[in-house]
């Protein structure tokens, strides 16, 4: 048979005339028997020996063919090789190369597979479908192909090459893949955000068109939200200018107030810190020891702690200056209470800033002679723009023939009247005219009878004083502005047993003039420092019967310490400052207006003469010569008033009769410079210290690391989406030793301070009368080369520092740092967000350090850019990083919903109320819920929840609802038409609205609003209960070092309960008694829950000591297999801390009962020692075993919730006020806020401070005042947050602290 006839078609798919055909890569079995029938011979008769020669020959011929590259012809004979041996895996194989050279790519990976088919061990089939499937692209199947050929043939160099190739490839289309992915994705997230949007605008017009208002502003402005740019905090910002906004004026002061109000409570660390005391103790010993009995002047270190040390250890002298009012009092307190203590009597406390204290026969203050020069200033301008008003009008004045001819051509009649008018009102403004000076005398007469020791508010009064309107007031506010706020108030009175001393009991020395015959005298126009907030001729003996003058015994009269009326938010631009003046010029106000009726009489007389009828050009000129002359003797008494004003401001300053020889300050926090290290050490070394002062401490070491800290994958799920929201406006304190991260690099040097030479050399020049140091943009500027050890995403730069503190002792704030070094761990590690950055080990990354005087700031290179918009706090990552809860949860929603199914719910869909992430909305999906409803009333945490559902591929199942659950309606459409957020009830919800103290966030009145509105009658919740348990705690500091510190415990107090980790602060806090059950809740019961709550407590005691406060935590039962605790006995995660109350102390002893009770309004749960009055009706009092409760048949009247303050609790902002405040033992603190300055209970301690909670009363009024405006307004929003914003990128250059403007700029942003 001649070999052509073995010529068979290439094969083709089946069709419908071929459905018989199974393998393609063979001829056809009809064609196959046309041919044979056509030349009357069969294949299965010819000789074996010929077919296999026949075979051969076409085998060959197909090789020819190929290797000559006539493909198609080669495929023709490699078919009918395989007519007659349909089993040759080589054939198979050359005729799938001959396909592939001629593109036929199906048709190749055909053979390729018969031949890997026909033997599964021969490489080279392997590598052909390989090749075949790389040809279409088909990355997978060719890896897959050519690894098993790689495995039978190891060292075959072409499967080698093509495994490699397509491995690449692979990667290259996954990453591709991904990509692309990723951008749909995206897509879809800003189309459901554009959708979110479109509906919170739809709801809001509704709402308006219903009201038949239109608001003050456009939709568009209720979209804005405020950008954080890191660019910010190297561009230097203009003081005056950005002052001149009134809205950042009164935000920066409201910052400052409420850092003056948690500085106390911070410096409280430091008494918990041995290994720091230890430090400073032996640091002072040694400087003492070279510089036996010298003058120690102690900077910020607001328990006083240092100076007492100082004291005790030698020192001649102590003088001690403090940050604001507060620390002020504290350090006051504390000095009262060890008066007994050795040296306690050299310790001079000045109640002044730093900037207003000089030495006596040295140049004035700083801050003292700004103040001369602007209050100067603003009268020289007054003076100036008055007598111009007053020429200008005499001009105008018509002559003597206009105003005859004027005057007879009225009626006779009219022009009587008119002439007997005019000339009454010429009589009676000369008579004011000539009541000036006796006005400007009485005034000045005024000013001297009030106490210019400590009182500044009469300066500022004076300062308005020199202005003839309130146009000049408002002008010359910005120029007093110093007197209010940088120069520290007068007190309030204080009645406490601790600030009573016995008559006689000296605290301090009194500075008095040298007697020696070479020394200097102080002028009269510079006071001595003022001693413990006393003048130079008073003692502590003054202070027990009342005499002090700067603490007012009424309470109305008290100075204000923060500039402005921090009750009014910013008005609209035009609206004058004058008001804002009120609070700074109570005690001068009837002279101002006194005064301010000298001036307008000026004016008066003036428009009288201009109005002037008479007949007369005499007596026109005589009239405009008694006005100049009358105005030149009101200038000549201003000038006297000035003056007096003046010499007012000279005397406030605080006067040294020496300067200082040790140099100690603990203005060290987390970021190192944040507390103003520099710059007050470089005004201490200009003004206060001599030449070879020792400086404790000494050096600054400052390390750094680069490190990963973001979440990548939480159980199961990628949340990267969040990682966007994870930075800070400032440097976060952060514990690392408690802190996921992942170490980039080894630890390296970033920086040195040495504090010792920067005073020297400042110190030096100012002796030698030489310039300053010029002030530059930063003092280092560097570029570093950092190594990486290990590969990931860098997002930040972890740093901490080592404190030389005198000669070779060291101590480091992080234990992770040069191991054998003392840490002190109340100083904390502080960490710098930047933009994310892929790196690899062995790699080289170049990190830019820029320090000023008062930050220190990283940068990558090139510099991170990228806007942020949103701020998440950091308590979401501590929860979402907490795997005992995400574990713990992820089976009690898989078992609940296996529950519901059980019970034949066809469909079972799920709410999870407070979505946040979308987390649990995700492990809801996954355990089978078919719908899933997640309410989430944060704008941001709603867009990184829609995004972590799109990425993850749960959108089709997880829908997120930017709303609060309470105002979600199902099935239904809502009472304003609009559709229903849900379609349907949900059979089962799942929330984690649980704040430290169990009910902060609301859970309770969620859970009521969506019973009644959003889930079926027998829906199952997850959680289903909670029990809150509560403990006796002493935590409080008695002796430290041996001194007395217990009345630092007044400042720890707090209206509402505080979160703290107690697990991680053993050593502060003492047990008195077992925990014992407080309340419990079945989240089923709404009804019951939604009721306020009283019982009676009896708690067991076994310890002697003085119970301060109640920690109280809760175990959530999820279901009946699965319980979460927030105990601190327990191993537990990062999300919750225990709730501390701080109560009234009581004096306990061991085996005793303490009564107590518990409450709770459906908003939180607070504590409170049973009330004393006997009086009291029985039915408002339950005794009850101990740990139970029962419901009070009269209703109780609620205690402070957690949303009442946005100061206290959680410091979140809220709109809500309450009309009276309520304080741990029940009583209301507005109208007996001086009687917590006795304490009836022999805790021997008030409660609270009066002073700082009058502060923070005020302070609460002006925070509502702001939430309400903000949330009411978006334009007023917008003012305050950018207001905010350029606060926290700059604080150094405004003034403004800077923890706190970085609080205030987070939460505007969250």
């Amino acid at each position: 048979m001649p070999p052509e006839l073995l010529c068979i078609s290439r094969p083709t798919m089946p069709d419908a005339h071929s459905q018989a055909i199974s393998d393609v890569t063979v001829g056809d079995p009809l064609q196959r028997a046309s041919i044979q029938q056509h030349y009357g011979c069969q294949l299965e008769d010819t000789p074996e020996t010929l077919l296999r020669h026949l075979v051969w020959q076409c085998k060959a011929r197909g090789n020819a063919a190929f290797r000559g590259g006539q493909y198609p012809e080669a495929v023709k004979h490699y078919s009918q090789a395989i007519a007659g041996a349909e089993h040759d895996e080589a054939l198979f194989a050359n005729r799938s190369a001959a396909y592939l050279a001629q593109q036929l790519y199906s048709e190749a990976i055909a053979d390729a597979a018969k031949a890997v088919q026909l033997k599964e061990a021969w490489p080279k089939g392997h590598y052909r479908l390989g090749i075949a499937y790389m040809a279409i692209g088909q990355w997978r199947s060719a890896l897959k192909a050519l690894a098993k050929g790689a495995r039978l043939d190891p060292k075959n160099l072409a499967i080698a090459n093509k495994l490699a190739e397509s491995s690449r490839m692979l990667e290259e289309e996954e990453a591709a893949r991904l990509a692309t992915s990723a951008l749909y994705k995206r897509d879809l997230v800003l189309s459901l955000r554009k959708v979110r949007r479109e509906e919170v605008q739809h709801q809001m017009l509704r709402q308006f068109k219903q009201s038949m208002a239109a608001p003050a502003w456009e939709l568009d402005d209720y979209e804005w939200r405020p950008t954080f740019l890191p660019a910010f905090k190297q561009q230097q910002l203009d003081r005056a200018k950005v002052m001149s906004d009134p809205t950042t004026k009164l935000l920066a002061g409201y910052i400052n107030a409420l850092a003056d109000l948690a500085q106390p409570k911070t410096s409280i660390l430091l008494l918990h810190d041995q290994a720091r005391l230890d430090a400073y103790q032996t640091a002072l010993a040694g400087a003492l020891q070279e510089l036996p009995g010298g003058h120690v002047l102690t900077l910020g270190s607001g328990t006083n702690i240092l100076g007492l040390m100082a004291a005790q250890i030698g020192a001649r002298r102590v003088t001690c200056i403090e940050q604001g009012p507060m620390l002020y009092r504290m350090a006051k307190q504390t000095l009262l209470s060890n008066t007994h203590m050795p040296g306690a009597k050299c310790i001079v406390l000045v109640d002044k800033p730093l900037q207003a204290c000089g030495i006596v026969g040295g140049p004035m203050p700083k801050d003292i002679a700004a103040a001369l020069a602007d209050v100067q200033a603003a009268h020289d301008a007054a003076h100036a723009s008055q007598h111009a008003h007053a020429l200008a009008a005499m001009d105008a004045m018509p002559s003597a023939q206009q105003r005859d001819m004027a005057l007879n051509n009225q009626p006779s009649a009219l022009r009587l009247k008119k002439a007997d008018s005019t000339s009454a009102a010429v009589a009676e403004a000369e008579l004011e005219v000539d009541s000036i000076d006796d006005k400007c005398e009485s005034v000045a007469e005024a000013v001297l009878e009030v106490d210019g020791t400590d009182n500044t508010s009469g300066a500022v009064a004076e300062a308005a004083m020199g202005m003839n309107s309130t146009d000049d007031i408002a002008s010359a506010a910005s120029a007093v502005q110093l007197c209010s706020s940088n120069i520290m108030p007068t007190a309030v009175a204080e009645t406490d047993p601790v600030m009573q001393h016995t008559a006689g009991a000296a605290v301090t020395a009194q500075y008095a003039p040298p007697q020696q015959s070479d020394s200097i005298t102080p002028p009269s126009s510079q006071r001595p420092e003022t001693e413990c907030g006393l003048n130079g001729n008073q003692s502590c003996a003054d202070v027990a019967h009342g005499a002090t003058p700067d603490e007012s015994s009424s309470p109305d009269t008290q100075q204000e310490y923060f500039p402005g009326d921090l009750t009014r938010l910013a008005q609209p631009h035009g609206t004058q400052d004058a008001d804002r003046l009120n609070s700074m010029q109570k005690h001068s106000a009837a002279s101002t207006a006194n005064m301010t009726q000298g001036d307008t009489a000026v004016k008066t007389c003036l428009q009288a003469a201009d109005h002037n009828h008479s007949s007369t050009g005499a007596s026109q000129a005589e009239s405009k010569g008694a006005l100049l002359e009358r105005s030149s003797e009101s200038e000549a008494a201003k000038d006297k008033l000035l003056g007096l004003q003046l010499q007012r401001i000279r005397d406030s300053a605080v006067m040294l009769p020496e300067p200082a020889e040790v140099l100690v300050t603990d203005l060290l926090d987390h970021s190192i410079l944040g507390r103003g290290l520099l710059p007050n050490l470089d005004y201490a070394a200009e003004r206060l210290v001599q030449p070879g002062v020792r400086v404790v401490p000494a050096a600054v070491q400052v390390w750094g690391m680069l490190v990963e800290m973001r979440i990548d994958t939480i159980s199961g799920f990628d949340l990267p989406a969040l990682n966007a929201f994870r930075w800070h406006p400032h440097h976060e304190k952060i514990d690392f030793s408690r802190e996921p991260y992942k170490r980039l690099s080894s630890p390296f040097q970033v920086l040195h301070l040495n504090l010792q030479q920067r005073v020297d050399a400042i110190a030096g020049a100012a002796a030698r009368h030489q310039p300053a140091r010029p002030v530059l943009q930063w003092d280092s500027d560097a570029i570093l080369d950092v190594p990486v050890m290990a590969g990931g995403t860098w997002n930040a730069v972890a740093f901490w520092f080592e404190v030389q503190m005198h000669g070779t002792s060291c101590v480091s704030s992080w234990e992770g740092g040069r191991p054998g070094l003392p840490v002190c761990p109340s100083w904390g590690q502080a960490v710098q967000y930047l933009d994310y950055k892929r790196v690899v080990q062995g790699q080289q990354v170049k990190l830019r350090v820029q320090q000023d005087s008062c930050q220190i700031l990283f940068s990558s290179v090139p510099a991170q850019r990228r806007p942020r918009h949103a701020f998440v706090p950091r308590w979401h990552f501590d929860m979402l990083q907490d795997q005992l809860r995400n574990t713990a949860y992820d089976q009690a929603i898989t078992r609940a919903i296996e529950f519901r199914k059980g019970l034949g719910c066809e469909k079972v869909g799920v709410l999870d109320t407070g979505a946040g992430s979308g987390l649990l909305s995700m492990m809801a999906a996954r355990a089978g819920a078919d719908w899933v409803v997640g309410a989430e009333v944060n704008q941001s945490m709603c867009d990184a929840g829609v995004e972590t559902l799109v990425m993850n591929g749960w959108a089709a199942k997880c829908l997120m609802s930017n709303k609060d659950v309470r105002r979600m309606h199902a099935a239904a459409a809502q009472p304003d038409g609009a559709p229903p957020d849900m379609q349907h009830r949900a059979d089962m919800a799942v929330f984690e609205v649980f704040d430290s103290g169990l009910l902060g966030e609301g859970v309770l009145h969620m859970l009521a609003a969506a019973k009644q509105r959003l889930l079926q009658k027998d829906a199952t919740l997850v959680p289903a209960a909670a029990t809150v348990f509560c403990q006796a705690l002493q935590m409080r500091v008695d002796q430290v070092k041996g001194f007395n510190m217990e009345q630092v415990n007044r400042w720890q107090w707090r209206p509402d309960y505080e979160g703290i980790h107690l697990a991680h602060c053993r050593e502060r806090w003492v047990a008195l008694g077992p925990p014992v059950q407080a309340m419990a809740f079945d989240f089923y019961d709404v009804d019951a829950n939604m009721q306020s709550l009283q019982a009676c407590l009896q708690l067991a005691i076994n310890k002697t000591g003085k119970c301060n406060a109640i920690a109280f935590w809760f175990e959530l039962e999820l279901d009946e297999e699965t319980q979460l605790s927030t105990s601190p006995y327990c191993h537990k995660g990062p999300t919750w801390q225990q709730a501390v109350q701080w109560l009234e102390e009581v004096e306990v002893q061991a085996g005793s009962q303490l009564n107590l009770t518990a409450s709770h309004d459906t908003y939180g749960i607070s504590f409170s020692w049973p009330a004393s009055n006997p009086e009291t009706p029985a039915e408002q009092t339950i005794h009850c075993s101990e740990g139970t409760h029962q419901e009070s048949s009269t209703p109780v009247p609620p205690a402070v919730s957690a949303g009442d303050s946005a100061i206290t609790h959680d410091d979140k902002l809220s709109s809500a006020g309450s009309s009276s405040t309520v304080d741990g033992t029940g009583r209301d603190m507005r109208a007996t806020t001086d009687a917590h300055e006795s304490n009836s209970r022999g805790g021997g301690v008030p409660l609270v401070d009066p002073v700082w909670r009058r502060t923070h009363d005020q302070l609460l009024e002006f925070n509502s005042q702001l939430a309400r405006s903000c949330t009411q307004n978006p334009l007023e929003y917008r003012k305050v947050a950018v207001a905010a914003v350029k606060l926290s990128s700059r604080p150094q250059d405004l003034g403004v602290d800077v923890n706190a403007a970085a609080e205030m700029c987070s939460k505007m942003m969250s």
